[in-house]
């Protein structure tokens, strides 16, 4: 049965315009039919201004979406409370969960490895907590690009190990009742996204990293060509007032950047995978029994709300250095550790690959854009 809200929203096929003349010109498929739509072209800038999201909820309830998006149950932010666990705890703990949820319900794992920080760091925490029985449920999906970006790792501790999977079968291995499938996704956002990682690119670690925030920064980092200066004014305000509800003080740029994709982001990194599992598959997605993001925990969630001025540490090479300790003090390392930053590698397995346009609040999946009836929310924060 069709529901009128939504987890998930192809918003980047919806939005696209080819405006290049190459083709003629390629209204996008929404705004063909809802260019009007009291905050649509407002709110398509938005998602560009943050880098081209896919579609987001926001999780202090601060910007209403121009769009029926309802939060999937259990992905709210855990009240905020003191915590002494450390980064190590939460990946045990985790690690511990799904094993014992894979052989408990006679399935094994399949876990999406790319050789990048956030994946090495899961594939350690299972082989960490893996008895010698549970060791034989752990099927690793990667592909030749996941071998050269941790040759070392590969060679000790995957080769003649584990079971391996091609990535790109990754559309028809979640929902097979054989598998339970697993994710790096979340990590990103428990330290503080790529957005960050530009910036400091741009202005530098000293800017983004320890220097105190101010609004005119703000202004200065988000005012992108594509945009008005009214629009960038409005947007760094929505943003602020979300800032406003962090339990922590947002002082510097790079938290700033961790919150907004920390609250922002959650459920979209969740469900993009989910949108390009095969038709066939669809009706055996099970999220949170068949399909999980390794980090998403409340335990990891408190963890990054209490180390807020952890996160990096000092330069671009310290992102994720509590995830590089964790990885190192399994397998010695040290170049990795010292030297391993982020590289994107989620696009490399999803090209080409055709991408729902919805997943309603049913997991009723949608290959056209939804009836306006159900999608679009007028009560939006983006009527400006």
């Amino acid at each position: 049965m069709a529901s009128s809200d939504f987890y998930f929203l192809n918003t980047v096929e919806m939005f696209y315009e080819d405006e290049t003349g190459v083709y003629g010109k390629n209204k996008s498929i929404l705004l063909q039919e809802y260019g009007d739509y009291p905050g649509i072209n407002n709110f398509k800038h938005f998602l560009f201004f943050l880098g081209k999201n896919i579609t987001f909820y926001d999780r202090t309830n601060t910007i209403q979406s121009p769009f029926n998006i309802k939060l999937f149950p259990g992905f709210e932010i855990p009240t905020y409370v003191k915590s002494t666990m450390s980064y190590g705890d939460c990946c045990d703990m985790r690690a511990k969960q799904l094993l014992e949820h894979a052989e408990r319900t006679n399935r094994e794992l399949c876990i999406f490895y790319s050789g990048g920080i956030d994946s090495t760091c899961v594939v350690v925490s299972l082989l960490k907590m893996a008895n010698s029985y549970q060791k034989k449920l752990i099927n690793i999906m990667m592909s030749f690009e996941s071998y050269c970006e941790n040759k070392e790792f590969y060679e000790k501790h995957i080769s003649n190990n584990l079971n391996i999977i091609p990535s790109h079968s990754f559309v028809s291995a979640i929902g097979d009742p054989k598998y339970i499938c697993v994710t790096a996704e979340g990590n990103d956002q428990l330290f503080g996204s790529w957005m960050m990682q530009q910036q400091i690119l741009t202005y530098g670690e000293k800017e983004i990293v320890h220097e105190n925030l101010t609004h005119d920064k703000l202004l200065k980092y988000f005012n992108i060509p594509s945009n008005t200066m009214q629009q960038t004014e409005n947007y760094v305000a929505m943003l602020e007032r979300v800032a406003s509800k962090a339990p922590v003080e947002i002082d510097t740029a790079s938290k700033f950047f961790w919150w907004c994709n920390f609250t922002l982001k959650w459920q979209c990194v969740y469900f993009r995978i989910l949108s390009l599992v095969s038709p066939g598959n669809r009706m055996h997605v099970a999220p949170e029994d068949n399909y999980f993001m390794f980090f998403s925990t409340k335990e990891f969630q408190l963890w990054s709300m209490n180390s807020s001025d952890d996160l990096i540490y000092d330069t671009i090479k310290t992102y994720k250095y509590k995830s590089k300790e964790y990885i190192y003090d399994f397998d010695g390392n040290e170049d990795y550790k010292l030297n391993k930053i982020k590289i994107g590698s989620l696009p490399k397995i999803c090209k080409r690959k055709p991408m729902a346009m919805a997943i309603d609040s049913n997991m009723n999946y949608y290959d056209i854009v939804p009836n306006s009836d159900l999608l679009l929310n007028k009560n939006n924060s983006f009527i400006f």
